[in-house]
């Protein structure tokens, strides 16, 4: 069995063993991200809390098991016992939901627990290939990027497939089963390693002094620094990407990837570089790199031009990797070979204990730099001024370390001069395009928010609301469309007097409502910023819903909020959500049918709307069928949105057959044809799986889809193919 060299680096099956537990920590990491968002909502404030959990728990895991690891006597054994405790916790919070319920504070609950024994594996890993040996920085660095590449690969899986493929219970066992498994490895290599053959001498009382002050406000910086460009960047990338799960499960994994390779490269400067100019370096590189970044993205994409798909999924993958890579992979190389570096400046303590202290202060920092730039600096600062400050933080904490440096230190000083010089004068955040918009469309506002970048533009034929370049919310060139999706939900069910809208938009749409005898209309937008937009840009259309007393308008996760209405409503209306779109998902699960149909009144009627022009046939039917799992049967519904793009109305409700609604159709918009009823069609969709909270089909296979329809491999429900679908549906009906 492989042994820890002399030289610090780990033998195979250490480094397999501490690859594997980085893998697992992602997997957990992505799991409760999902799984939170199902339970809380799709909102920013889900994912924060979420990762201010998962980070906060490493941060105390970090600083409580480091002192611990220097004094073991036997790390691997241990780091095994650690696994185990992980795997066991895991389970108990596995369980744990079944028994208080699925409540947003029970989920919460489940997290911390093991995100605190997660934050100790690392110590003791440092110690297992770094006690008594020279080179303790170099040798820690080595197995830190080990354990990160994993997390790349985690993130990599965990995000593109595993949801799809297993479900997130059914992947959630996996990751305790990878921790079982590395617990079994663990004490099996500490059995078989005695003195001698490379053993580390035994562990001797730790009387290391505490960290010094200085020290820790670096790591509490640098982790800030970092996790707060993390999500700088991930809205950069953002302006071009199509937002979906694959999207951004590759970015992560691109971004982890390369903080492991800055923590390689950084093992390897510690020992062929003094100290301060190890840092100088790291700092100087950190500060040009992030500062480069934006205009390596405007370069790259010709001015923030969204990643083409047209040869399919798999290039459309590798273009998003590549430029990923080239865009952050320089900046978060260099960020990443920071902490490594710092370890130097603690000399005096076991190697547990000093990264386990580096690393909590390291993380501590990560939560308030993601927490402070999601929330407030990017609000209130700007993404590219946000880049811009980041910089400038690296090149003066690069200047800081040279302080003490007696030789050699003018040169590095007129680099950082240099450095400082080109910062101020190219990196204007005036000169850089944030909203991308045809030359004939002016840029009324732009706001840039934790969930996006939303701005309003107008032309000739009106205003729209547009989303991170890539996604228009509507606009008032298509205000007969949008007014349909409450004509006809009115049409078949008049004596309404309640109405629930999911999703905003301009508010065309649920403002229709107000037109009729309603007594109360509720419409909930996830994106704040988009409310905004629509009360100040869309006074025409949508003023009545935010003066009207009838009318409430509420910023929030539109599933939950119809959970949390604490009523039943004549008419609950869905908006055209994208599928591919991040989070959308959720909107089509059977568990939301189900609770759409529990807040239906006696009556009631819901209208599911579908953008036919971004599904094809095989994601229609995943709806279809889910929609029929909880509804006995459905009526079919088509109109025409804006000359060349259908789209369609399931509508359901939960007592009477669906055909009964003709009885009540009056008056009809002309513009909506009547299909028939999809119960005797059920043979069409019967292959198609059900989209669960638990298995997220169609978020998985909807971008997939995109891909497919781009390169010529399929097409969307339009033109012949929406015929064929409406003829075989007519043909089953009675």
């Amino acid at each position: 069995m492989a042994a820890v060299r002399s030289t610090g680096s780990p033998g195979f099956a250490i480094g397999a063993i501490f690859f594997a537990s980085g893998f697992g920590a992602l997997v957990y990491e992505i799991l409760w991200l999902r799984t939170l968002r199902t339970v809380v909502g799709g909102g920013a404030e889900a994912a924060a809390a979420t990762l201010a959990l998962f980070f906060g728990g490493l941060a105390l895991g970090s600083f409580f098991f480091g002192p611990h690891a220097s004094r073991s006597e036997r790390p691997l054994r241990g780091y095994a016992r650690l696994e185990f405790a992980i795997a066991l916790t895991a389970g108990i919070s596995y369980l744990l939901p079944a028994i208080i319920g699925n409540s947003s504070p029970g989920i919460l609950a489940t997290i911390v627990p093991v995100a605190f024994l997660l934050g100790g594996t690392m110590p003791f890993m440092a110690e297992v290939v770094a006690r008594g040996r020279p080179g303790v920085p170099a040798a820690v660095a080595r197995v830190y990027a080990i354990n990160t590449a994993g997390s790349a690969l985690g993130a990599f899986v965990a995000g593109l497939w595993l949801p799809a493929l297993l479900g997130l219970r059914a992947s959630y066992t996996l990751a305790i089963g990878i921790n079982l498994g590395l617990a079994a490895a663990a004490s099996l290599l500490d059995r078989s390693r005695t003195p001698g053959r490379g053993e580390a001498p035994a562990a001797r009382p730790d009387p290391s002094p505490s960290l010094p002050l200085y020290l820790a406000g670096l790591a509490f910086l640098a982790g800030a620094a970092t996790l707060g460009l993390e999500v700088a960047w991930t809205r950069m990338l953002a302006l071009v990407l199509n937002s979906s799960v694959h999207a951004f499960g590759a970015l992560l994994s691109v971004l982890l990837a390369a903080l492991a390779i800055g923590a390689a490269l950084s093992g390897r400067l510690s020992s062929r570089l003094p100290i301060d100019l190890h840092l100088f370096v790291v700092l100087l590189a950190s500060s040009i790199t992030v500062a480069a970044s934006p205009f390596v993205l405007h370069a790259i994409t010709g001015r923030l031009g969204s990643i083409p798909g047209d040869w399919g999924f798999g290039p459309y993958l590798l273009l998003v990797v590549l430029t990923t890579g080239v865009t952050i992979g320089p900046p978060a190389a260099a960020c990443g070979s920071l902490l490594p570096a710092l370890l130097r400046l603690d000399p005096k303590s076991g190697p547990g204990r000093r990264f386990g202290r580096l690393a909590g202060w390291n993380t501590a920092g990560g939560v308030l730099g993601s927490l402070s730039t999601g929330f407030f600096l990017l609000p209130h600062f700007g993404l590219w001024t946000i880049l811009w400050a980041g910089s400038f933080l690296y090149l003066g904490l690069g200047v800081l370390v040279l302080r003490g440096r007696r030789s050699g230190v003018w040169p590095l000083r007129a680099a950082a001069l240099v450095a400082a010089l080109g910062l101020a004068t190219s990196l204007d955040p005036r000169s850089l395009l944030l909203v991308r918009a045809p030359s004939y469309e002016t840029i009324l506002e732009v706001w840039q928010t934790p969930h996006g970048l939303v701005a309003v533009t107008e032309d000739e034929g009106g205003r729209k609301i547009r989303l991170d370049n890539v996604y228009v919310l509507g606009g008032t060139e298509g205000r007969d469309e949008e007014r349909l999706q409450t004509e006809l939900p009115l049409a078949l069910h008049p004596g309404a007097r309640s109405a629930f809208f999911l999703g905003l938009g301009t508010g065309i749409t649920a403002a229709r409502a107000l037109e009729a005898p309603t007594e109360h209309v509720r419409a909930v937008e996830l994106i704040p910023e988009v409310i905004t937009a629509s009360r100040e840009f869309f006074e025409d259309d949508a003023g009545p819903l935010f003066r009207d007393p009838r009318a409430r308008v509420l910023a929030g996760d539109g599933r939950h909020e119809l959970a949390r209405s604490g009523r039943t409503w004549d008419l609950i209306v869905s908006d055209l959500f994208t599928p591919w779109h991040e989070g959308t998902g959720n909107l089509y699960t059977r568990e939301h049918f189900r609770q759409v149909r529990r807040s239906l009144a006696p009556g009631g009627v819901f209208v599911q709307w579908l953008p036919l022009f971004q599904l094809d046939r095989d994601g229609f039917a995943v709806i279809a069928r889910t929609l029929l799992d909880v509804f006995d049967d459905i009526d079919l519904w088509y109109a025409d949105f804006g000359g060349d793009r259908p789209i369609a109305a399931l509508v359901a409700r939960p007592e009477g057959p669906v055909e009964s609604l003709a009885a009540s159709r009056d008056p009809l918009p002309v513009e909506a044809i009547h299909v028939g009823a999809l119960g005797p069609a059920r043979d069409l969709f019967s292959a198609a799986p059900i989209n669960t909270d638990d298995h997220p089909i169609l978020e998985h296979r909807a971008p997939r889809a995109l891909a497919a329809v781009r390169s010529g491999q399929s097409s969307w429900v339009v033109g012949d193919e929406l015929d064929r679908l409406v003829a075989e549906i007519q043909a089953r009906a009675p």
